[in-house]
């Protein structure tokens, strides 16, 4: 009897850590679009330029690095660095870097996102893509993932999930697109 009660009261727990686990933060275009406004009136107008970038992103649902690193790269001010020559047009490459995360970045001379590729590794998937994945394969764990964002400015963005699960040695690696469809 005293087992059964601790393996409900074990079962609950972790239910409700794993709950906790995978909550997401949301961020959608109006909140950007009110930030560009923001950072426009204080005079940074290549923010503004790269509106089709987050619109192109959509609603954002997932953990802070995502975010944190969205907004560096749509606040880089390509013009007030030494290399900038609008004289003609050129791209330049930029890279971010953070724990866990990093982006190459493409800007045109005139300081637009026309292409980029973010990688961000083992962060929280979002909670619904968890309920796929356990109720698909109940027996295995999640040991890891890597979300993959890429935007091209004439195609717009794509996000691929990939997550690799683990059962006593057997290793398997799941693909999902942003809606969670399995690819």
């Amino acid at each position: 009897m005293k087992t059964t009660v601790l393996t409900i009261v074990c079962f609950l727990m972790l239910l409700k850590l794993s709950a906790q686990e995978y909550k997401v933060a949301s961020v959608n275009y109006k909140t950007l679009h009110t930030l560009f406004n923001n950072v426009n009136n204080q005079g940074n107008t290549s923010t503004l330029k790269s509106i089709d970038y987050s619109k192109a992103l959509g609603k954002i649902k997932t953990h802070e690095k995502y975010r944190t690193l969205v907004q560096e790269i749509i606040h880089y001010d390509l013009k007030a660095k030494a290399i900038y020559d609008n004289s003609e047009s050129a791209s330049y490459e930029v890279s971010f870097k953070k724990k866990n995360a990093k982006a190459l970045v493409t800007y045109n001379n005139l300081g637009n996102i026309t292409k980029s590729k973010e990688v961000y590794k083992d962060i929280k998937l979002p909670f619904k893509l968890v309920q796929i994945i356990e109720k698909t394969y109940p027996e295995y764990t999640i040991s890891g993932n890597k979300v993959i964002v890429k935007y091209h400015q004439n195609q717009g963005a794509y996000t691929i999930y990939k997550v690799t699960l683990n059962k006593k040695g057997e290793r398997k690696v799941l693909k999902f697109d942003k809606v969670f469809n399995s690819i």
